[in-house]
């Protein structure tokens, strides 16, 4: 893309590249092309060197992409330390930061005996790291702006759990529709299990694959390359995950294990740190352990363009609430720890105090991944099996899978994406970072 998320990174970085790529809610998205970080990146007198900008996830498409009221440009935020990853169509990280980003010196040492040695390579064209941070193995589209139409960055994914406390993953899937959806792969057994675990990456990886299919800057490709331990460098913050035994640890797994995209867009790399007990020192550690570890888990030594989270809100009058403790997690450590990859964006609220960055799903993005009809689109088609709730949160009425809104924020996904950035370069009202969203 480059997505609404890019270019809102790129506003960050330069007002100009925001005023292009200026969003609005009813506005229809960029066009198929895929949008590059440049042309979302912030006005050129805001914009930091090449090297520093923001990250593509912030990034908002140079059509849809603003940033503190002002268009935002379509590469991603950039930060004083660490190289700026391309910008995505209106991600809020700009490619114009001052210094790029290293995000620390690619480890030297080899990888696990269990994992595949990995030869970090990037697709031609690329000049950036984006990372997304996620709780969940499905809540990429709430960043979505950022990484989508991005051919100039490599994103990678960073999901912290596995999904695995999922009801709809008890024996009876009460979230299946069957003879309406594919059926989940392999059939889940019930939460916590690893039949449970192995359906939620197959959905997740397979979401990525159906949106590649128009979107080529997005990975999906995937080789397993196994797991990967020994992380070095990472700091000795203890990590545990919780079952069904509250308080008590069910394992303590400090490995990660790697997809990486054959053409070179980017990785996916899974931590398992517990559905829904997650805590911000084990999410600085997660981020921290790939930043140390790039070379062995398949990251390209680029200048990092940033870092994005998945959506929280807890009270709000016009978005969607979504207290998730994950989330919430993810919020707390990119808002609190410089993790100098970059800008670091956090997805949230329309009516957020807090927001810089504003960026819009093209319409490219929309139909690939929801469709124009009931039930259509990657989404459904991968995730259809996750949703029984059958409440639509906008309308009040029944549905019978996620829903995206296409105008507002009353859903969790949505078109219209808002991000507040922190730890990126201030030159004037709008950041590096911005500019390059």
């Amino acid at each position: 893309m480059l997505s609404a998320a890019v270019l809102a990174l790129l506003a960050v970085a330069s007002p100009a590249a925001a005023s292009t790529a200026a969003s609005t809610s009813g506005a229809s998205g960029a066009s198929g092309a895929q949008r590059s970080p440049a042309t979302a990146q912030t006005p050129a007198a805001a914009q930091t060197p090449a090297a520093a900008q923001t990250p593509a996830a912030a990034q908002v498409p140079t059509s849809a992409a603003t940033t503190g009221g002002a268009t935002a440009p379509a590469s991603a935020p950039t930060s004083d330390s660490t190289p700026s990853p391309s910008s995505p169509s209106s991600s809020a990280v700009s490619s114009s930061g001052s210094a790029a980003a290293t995000g620390g010196a690619p480890s030297a040492s080899s990888s696990s005996p269990t994992a595949t040695a990995v030869g970090p390579q990037a697709a031609a064209g690329v000049t950036g790291v984006l990372y997304a941070v996620l709780p969940h193995p499905d809540d990429e589209f709430e960043v979505w702006s950022q990484v989508e139409q991005t051919p100039d960055l490599f994103k990678v994914f960073v999901l912290l759990t596995h999904g695995e406390e999922s009801s709809n993953c008890d024996p009876d899937l009460p979230g299946y529709d069957r003879g309406e959806e594919p059926a989940p792969v392999p059939l889940p057994q019930g939460k916590w299990t690893p039949s449970c675990e192995a359906a939620r990456m197959d959905s997740w990886r397979g979401f990525f694959t159906d949106m590649a299919a128009s979107d080529p800057s997005v990975p999906s490709r995937f080789t397993d390359r196994g797991e990967v331990s020994r992380l070095v460098g990472a700091r000795s913050t203890p990590v545990c995950r919780v079952d069904a035994t509250p308080g008590v640890c069910a394992s303590r797994d400090r490995s990660a294990h790697v997809w990486t995209d054959d053409g070179g867009h980017g990785a996916l790399v899974v931590f398992d740190l517990g559905d829904r007990d997650v805590t911000p020192d084990e999410v600085v550690w997660a981020v921290e352990s790939v930043r140390d570890n790039r070379t062995r888990l398949g990251v390209p030594a680029l200048p990092s363009r940033g870092v994005v989270g998945a959506y929280y809100e807890e009270v709000t009058a016009s978005g969607f609430a979504y207290p998730h403790p994950d989330h919430r997690a993810v919020a707390d450590a990119l808002s609190s720890t410089d993790l100098h990859l970059g800008p670091q964006l956090g997805a949230t609220a329309i009516d957020d105090p807090r927001v810089r960055v504003t960026a819009a799903v093209s319409d490219q993005g929309m139909a690939s991944a929801f469709g124009w009809g009931d039930c259509t689109g990657a989404h459904p088609r991968r995730y259809g099996w996750l949703w029984h709730d059958d409440h639509d949160a906008l309308t009040g009425g029944v549905a019978r899978c996620f829903q995206v809104d296409r105008t507002g924020q009353k859903r969790l996904f949505s078109r219209m994406q808002y991000f507040w950035r922190d730890f990126a370069p201030a030159a004037s009202s709008t950041s590096t970072a911005e500019g390059a969203r």
